[in-house]
């Protein structure tokens, strides 16, 4: 049966639409982030919500930025060429982990997350206090003979090949010895066969 022209707009037409309801069910639960580098060029792509039901961060140019859905506008981006679609976006600056305001487009910092930050300034500064101190304690541990080290491994592969020297001395006596007793066993052989052969 051949198809009209009006059976085909309507196929056309409904797997126009079945592919766009396929896209905004997959959009819903992403944020599409845009990233402007030093030199003004932009890098996009989406990020997806966690398994756990959190946002990840995202990564660009080996930096990672937050995804905060609070700083989120709507924006319409298109699909296949000429369907419009509304998208949540947040735009980032290399200059900042944190995204936009969209009011103001700048990186402001809310307080809690001011007060989070001094943590964090609070606690690399201990773990730099400790990690220096630690670093001090390892120095004096080291004591007097810390700086001797490659002259004590010098005297003693001295020691150790002068014992190996000697060593190998006592295995050619050894060697020796051995020659000797079989020498020995040898004439005893043969006056043992001299004897029984008689």
């Amino acid at each position: 049966m051949p198809l009209n022209t009006t059976s085909l707009l309507l196929y056309f037409l409904a797997s126009v639409l079945i592919y766009l309801t396929y896209i905004a069910h997959n959009i819903k639960n992403k944020i599409w982030c845009s990233y402007r580098r030093p030199d003004r060029t932009k890098i996009e792509r989406w990020v997806a919500i966690g398994k756990d039901g959190r946002w990840s961060d995202v990564e660009f140019d080996g930096g990672w930025y937050h995804v905060e859905p609070s700083r989120t506008v709507l924006m319409w981006k298109v699909f296949l060429g000429f369907f419009p679609m509304p998208i949540r976006c947040l735009d980032f600056r290399h200059d900042s982990a944190r995204a936009l305001d969209p009011s103001t487009f700048q990186n402001s910092i809310d307080a809690q997350m001011r007060k989070d930050l001094d943590k964090t300034d609070e606690l690399r500064a201990i773990f730099k206090a400790s990690s220096e101190q630690a670093a001090n304690i390892k120095k004096r541990r080291g004591g007097m003979f810390e700086g001797y080290t490659p002259i004590i491994l010098l005297i003693g592969f001295v020691v150790l090949g002068w014992f190996m020297y000697q060593m190998i001395g006592k295995l050619d006596m050894i060697g020796n010895g051995q020659n000797l007793v079989e020498s020995q066993l040898n004439v005893l052989q043969q006056m043992i066969q001299s004897i029984v052969g008689q």
